[in-house]
């Protein structure tokens, strides 16, 4: 049956391309992620709109503006380039218009208002529909092409209900989703031989964080030996010479004291130590430079598998053998909805509930792992007086076991996500599962189930700070 739409509804349908029934899940998606969103935030979003208001107050180089004020010793947490602050700054001046972000005397970060919150998340909704079409465009082009009945909008549908992005994004309210966005466009971009513009959204993902520069750099050699040097150059020299006017602009004392002195390499686990102290990061991203000069040299791979096995195989590399902190995870997010896509052709359970393994290991992690900035800190809207959830159920000794154990799964995932991209049906004719599942049917129960797990997180921890507790 066919269902006529009109107004908003209709130029949602036309935009997803899909089904009227996957056109209301995706606005019921939404609608829940600014829901969950005034429930909760880390400080550091205080922090990002505090340093921002400078900008809205016309001081747009914020590091300068801090470094000569009475908040000088703040300055060394001013760690995000300067695109961040210009956009967070833009987003206060629209929140001034309607007589929001108005209190004073802004001297240090303050609680925001719900509204407050709100705005802020409201300006990453874009990031994460970016993320979906993104996901949806690698699908129908290159990872879902052999499947008998289109998965496109519902492979759009489960990258928007991710649980990480919507953990990030809407509970922590991190700004992650982004610059992973930017990336994961500028990627496919890449793919659909668009390089100028692929390139030109990689470099605005680093210009809101510097991630996104392992990638590029692995990139070079296969955007010179599939487009040429003028085409794959020109517009590197475009995001370098953009690069160099930004730091010309804001290069101050502030800027030096501030993103310029931020360091933070101790987080990587130690898998060698004595007289010479190397990481498994530093062997991944090894391995991957000899991959992407490899590839760069022979045909047997097309564009798009050469492209996608860099830009997850850099972002794993960088994050699974690291102690990350939760917002990292966006970056990984894009690349394990692709790992489930290219998975779809083997028709298996396993798959699915891999995925979501990852995802139900994060959101515990985010707790278990960092119980400060989540349980005390994050839900303090609700009730800041009592224990956090992972103090009230005594799960600080899983910390350990549970970094571990999802460090380990990237790694694994990835490695078949490699298998799956490089061999193809050769690799699938190798698996024969035990009970088929419809393509359709696996992500249908991937969005649902990573709904569900948010609202399971979020009922966990509203129930936690809102229920009487004996004892």
């Amino acid at each position: 049956m066919h269902l006529e739409l009109g107004g908003a509804a209709a130029a949602a349908e036309r935009l997803l391309g899909a089904s009227w029934r996957l056109t209301v899940a995706a606005m019921g998606v939404i609608v829940f992620a600014l829901a969950i969103s005034t429930l909760a935030s880390h400080r550091d979003l205080d922090y990002i709109v505090w340093a921002s208001h400078y900008v809205a107050d016309g001081r747009w180089n914020v590091y300068q503006a801090v470094y000569d004020g009475p908040a000088r010793p703040f300055i060394e947490g001013f760690t995000y380039p300067p695109l961040a602050y210009l956009w967070f700054g833009a987003i206060v001046a629209v929140g001034k218009v309607f007589g929001l972000y108005g209190y004073a005397p802004w001297l240090v970060p303050q609680p925001l208002s719900t509204a407050e919150y709100l705005l802020m998340r409201l300006s990453y909704l874009p990031a994460l529909l970016a993320i979906a079409w993104t996901a949806r465009r690698f699908c129908e082009g290159f990872l879902c092409r052999g499947e008998d009945e289109p998965t496109g909008g519902l492979a759009f549908l489960v990258a928007l209900s991710s649980p990480i992005l919507l953990f990030v994004g809407f509970v922590f309210g991190q700004f992650d989703l982004l610059p992973s966005a930017a990336t994961f466009l500028g990627a496919y971009l890449v793919c659909a031989r668009r390089p100028f513009a692929g390139v030109l959204a990689i470099f605005v993902g680093i210009w809101l964080k510097n991630f996104p520069i392992v990638f590029l750099v692995l990139l070079l050699p296969v955007l010179v030996t599939e487009f040429g040097w003028r085409r794959a150059l020109a517009p590197v020299a475009v995001g370098v010479a953009v690069s160099v006017l930004l730091v010309a602009a804001f290069w101050s004392p502030g800027f030096r004291e501030g993103y310029l002195a931020f360091r933070n390499h101790g987080y990587d686990a130690i898998v060698w130590d004595g007289p010479v102290r190397t990481t498994l990061s530093h062997w991944l991203l090894v391995g991957l430079v000899v991959a992407a000069g490899w590839m760069s040299h022979f045909r047997g791979l097309a564009l798009w598998q050469k492209v996608s096995l860099l830009y997850a195989g850099s972002i794993v590399a960088l994050l699974a053998p690291r102690f990350w902190f939760p917002q990292y995870m966006a970056w990984v997010a894009p690349a394990l909805v692709l790992f489930l896509l290219a998975a779809l052709r083997h028709r298996a359970l396993f798959f699915p509930l891999a995925y979501g393994a990852v995802n139900a290991l994060y959101l515990a992690s985010t707790f278990i792992l960092f119980p400060d900035n989540v349980d005390t800190n994050m839900f303090r809207a609700l009730d800041p007086d009592v224990p956090g959830l992972a103090t009230r159920l005594h799960l600080a000794a899983l910390a350990g076991p549970l970094w571990t154990a999802i460090a380990v799964l990237l790694l694994v995932l990835m490695a078949l996500f490699v298998a799956d991209v490089l061999l193809g049906d050769r690799f699938a004719r190798r698996l024969e599962p035990l009970q088929t599942v419809a393509p359709r049917a696996q992500l249908v129960a991937t969005a649902i189930g990573g709904i569900t797990l948010v609202a399971l997180y979020v009922a966990a921890h509203v129930a936690n700070a809102t229920l009487p507790w004996g004892g």
